[in-house]
């Protein structure tokens, strides 16, 4: 098994989530609660610092989405997609992410 290239967390924080999913048809789901969200965010953090400390070949890309639509979350992680193959490019691995 290989590692990726690059990981994109798409960040929100936590009073954001509950109010798009607040918004949803229907509303959110039982299991979206601050709580909960605050939870997982936590162990995402957890996680991604493990990565940086023990593999720091990998990169780790945040994107914002406070305040950002569906494009322009998009056009962010293209961003941060391209950044990471341009690096391999220049350290002669593969052309892919």
């Amino acid at each position: 098994m290989s590692l990726p290239h690059a990981v994109v967390l798409l960040d929100l924080p936590v009073e954001d989530a509950l109010a798009r999913t607040g918004n949803r048809r229907g509303g959110g789901e039982l299991h979206e609660t601050a709580d909960l969200l605050s939870l997982v965010r936590q162990h995402y953090e957890t996680a991604l610092a493990w990565l940086a400390r023990t593999r720091p070949e990998v990169a780790v890309h945040r994107v914002d989405c406070r305040g950002r639509s569906a494009a322009e979350v998009t056009e962010a992680v293209r961003e941060a997609v391209d950044s990471t193959a341009a690096s391999a490019r220049t350290r002669g691995g593969p052309d892919r992410c």
